[in-house]
């Protein structure tokens, strides 16, 4: 890392949408899951099994709800 990226770190959203069941969930507590550089939170790992077995079934109707592609913020 170069000095102007050392202490950069991302942080997640407090919640975000499960793309397979459409719950709410607390991201402390989620099980994650990344695809195509974007972090999915799931309730249970039977949802976050059924989003990597075939994750372009539900990414495009979770646009709206899921969490921004992984980007480092000020922390």
């Amino acid at each position: 890392l170069g000095p102007d990226r050392r202490g950069l770190r991302w942080e997640p959203p407090e919640t975000d949408v499960d793309p397979v069941c459409g719950k709410t969930v607390k991201t402390a507590g989620a099980k994650p899951s990344v695809y195509d550089g974007t972090v999915y939170y799931f309730c249970s790992r039977d949802c976050r099994e059924l989003f990597e077995t075939a994750p372009h079934l539900y990414r495009d109707r979770s646009e709206d709800t899921h969490s921004e592609p992984m980007e480092p913020s000020d922390a």
